[in-house]
């Protein structure tokens, strides 16, 4: 019985265990897609030499990812292109190596992406790997200048950060910057030296009281001049403060900007482009029914062809997966030869875009509802060859659902290839227009696959 108790109870705590870990799992995991997000946006800004834009982007993505503790590969490459912002588009070298060695911190194994790497930007990773394992490896350093750095801290406490400074180095003083949830500017505390190469010191208590705090340290020479730090005002490096009995709360602040909570709403600065724009080209067919539109032939073989279509498109983005929009179909029946045939098919339709991946790109699927005329150019038996092709039309109801892939081609422009299927219904609506007379239509049951090429423009 004992044994039966013991193992319910063992059983019970292991449950529980698993309901509290699966809420800070799918946070984390939640947390880390914003991180990838953003990191993909702003190398997109990069590559569109949008610099400031694009280290703005990637230090938001880094307070995310160290508050949250993202995994160390993800944050890694946040820092990675961060030095590679730095380097090749602010001309910050320091500011580089920085975010080279934060990086390697993470990850030890990271490596420049081919488009992005450099023979300059490669030796300032290789110097930044080889000066961690020396760190590593204990006691004073041969050269440079070693920190462990601080990534947690208690609420209410005074943390501890030392640095080490290698010989090669002439230091006078090393001094320890930072700043607290909610503050602009840095405070100062000169570190005391223990030893032959040991400066230690602590970030006063008042300052570990917010959700984070960013530090930075520096070591100057006898001329005042920085010699050496790890992390800067630009770049710091980032203390989560845990609160008693666990870590704070993830809410949407932007710790950049003083650590204001966000108001969470459809759309906040974290989900990118808010408006798009874009313009499809397409061609399809379907199955249609007659009589055909100008001279009332039967269709035989139930299968029309719409070699040409033009949709511009205007849309908003709930987040950065989710879009509703407003497209107009501009239909041209090119290939009818009949005296008098229709020239034009216009429809309207609201849509609704879900994108799969947390990026924007890659597969996504729509649905649609619109209302208006498609047509279809067949071909008519019996014939004279210059009067042998007629029209005919589909709707005025019109419902569908599309699958498609999305691929960035630079900056905010993508490239949007679509498979797109449109149910047409009459809805017990038989004419259209003033009828009898030519502007009269008389729509039929249909439905249309059509295949779509579209150009879109996100800001």
């Amino acid at each position: 019985m004992r044994t039966l108790k013991k193992t319910l109870m063992t059983l019970g705590l292991a449950v529980v265990a698993i309901l509290l870990v699966m809420p800070a799992t799918a946070n984390a995991d939640k947390s880390d897609k914003r991180v990838v997000a953003k990191t993909k946006k702003a190398m997109n800004e990069y590559d569109m030499m949008e610099f400031e834009s694009a280290k703005s982007l990637l230090l938001e993505a880094i307070a995310i990812g160290e508050r949250a503790d993202s995994k160390g590969e993800v944050l890694a490459k946040a820092y990675l292109n961060l030095g590679i912002v730095y380097y090749s588009g602010l001309d910050a070298g320091e500011d580089a190596a920085e975010s080279f060695a934060n990086a390697v911190r993470l990850n030890k194994a990271i490596e420049l992406e081919v488009a992005y790497s450099t023979p300059e930007m490669k030796t300032l990773l290789d110097e930044a790997r080889s000066s961690l394992a020396s760190s590593s490896a204990g006691g004073c350093p041969e050269s440079g200048f070693a920190h462990s750095l601080v990534d947690e801290a208690p609420y209410g406490t005074a943390p501890g950060i030392s640095a080490k400074i290698g010989a090669d180095l002439s230091v006078v003083s090393v001094q320890l910057f930072y700043r607290s949830e909610g503050e602009l500017e840095f405070s100062k505390v000169t570190l005391s030296k223990k030893g032959s190469c040991e400066y230690l010191g602590n970030i006063p208590t008042r300052a570990v009281q917010g959700k984070f705090v960013h530090y930075y340290i520096t070591a100057l020479d006898g001329a005042g001049k920085d010699i050496a730090h790890k992390g800067t005002a630009g770049s710091p490096n980032i203390i989560e403060v845990a609160a008693s009995g666990g870590s704070v709360s993830l809410t949407d602040e932007d710790p950049l900007s003083g650590g204001e909570e966000k108001k969470t709403g459809l759309l906040d600065e974290d989900t990118g482009p808010s408006i798009f724009v874009s313009m499809t080209i397409g061609s399809g067919g379907g199955y249609v029914q007659g009589p055909t539109e100008k001279i009332g032939s039967p269709v035989g073989c139930c299968v029309g062809a719409a070699f040409l279509h033009l949709m511009p498109e205007v849309g908003y983005f709930l987040n950065p997966q989710l879009a509703i929009s407003a497209a107009f179909r501009a239909g041209f029946p090119i290939g009818a030869n009949v005296e008098g045939h229709a020239t034009f098919a216009p429809a309207g339709l609201l849509r609704v875009r879900y994108i799969l991946d947390p990026s924007g790109e890659g597969v996504q699927v729509s649905g649609s509802i619109g209302g208006g005329v498609i047509r279809n150019v067949v071909h008519i038996e019996n014939a004279s060859p210059s009067m042998d092709t007629d029209t005919t039309a589909m709707g005025p109801l019109l419902i569908g659902g599309a699958i498609g892939y999305s691929v960035s081609v630079g900056g905010p422009v993508r490239i949007v290839a679509e498979i797109n299927a449109l149910a047409a219904l009459t809805a017990g609506i038989t004419e259209l227009g003033d009828c009898p007379g030519d502007g009269c239509v008389e729509p039929k049951n249909g439905l249309q696959i059509d295949a779509n090429l579209a150009f879109q423009l996100a800001f």
